[in-house]
């Protein structure tokens, strides 16, 4: 039954990429600039509408052109980088729907959180994902790799929930 549940879910997310649906709203330099209404799984999905990119605020290093719009995020648990199953699974679902729609360049930016010091966690995680997208008949050539680390964080103060939201990678369309 969660199967069919996880399936049913998969479908109407494949569905949703080829009709413009999108998910929840994006706060900070990466805002969307449309109204968002959330995915089935709380997952972000392919966007068409453009996002407005804040300059100011670009992750290190700088990607080569200016994002079109973001895909999806993959989280993971604190000082790790594996995603887990249910990681593999948006992996599986990003993999094919970027293939579909002929993606060229992708990229993938890595976040963690303020109580995770080692700088170089958030840039290993975006190499995990794409070690995920790659296994999913992906070219390594595709790929472009960030890291924003912890400057994005919400803030010193974080609840459990906001600090397991900072832990992610981001997966963004560079061109088509």
């Amino acid at each position: 039954m969660k199967r069919q549940l996880a399936l049913a879910a998969s479908l109407l997310l494949t569905a949703a990429v080829f009709t413009g649906c999108s998910s929840k709203k994006e706060e900070g330099p990466m805002a969307e600039t449309t109204t968002q209404t959330p995915a089935p799984t709380g997952s972000q999905i392919i966007d068409p509408h453009p996002t407005s990119w804040d300059r100011s605020a670009m992750p290190t290093p700088a990607p080569s052109v200016q994002p079109k719009y973001r895909v999806n995020e993959i989280s993971f648990a604190q000082g790790t980088t594996k995603s887990g199953p249910e990681g593999d699974g948006v992996c599986r679902e990003v993999a094919t729907a970027l293939k579909a729609k002929g993606v060229k360049k992708v990229l993938l930016i890595g976040f963690t959180d303020k109580m995770e010091s080692d700088g170089s966690l958030a840039m290993k995680r975006a190499e995990s994902v794409r070690s995920c997208l790659v296994a999913h008949e992906m070219r390594t050539d595709q790929f472009e790799l960030a890291s924003y680390g912890s400057s994005m964080a919400k803030g010193d103060k974080q609840t459990p929930t906001q600090m397991e939201q900072d832990r992610r990678v981001e997966i963004w369309v560079l061109s088509e």
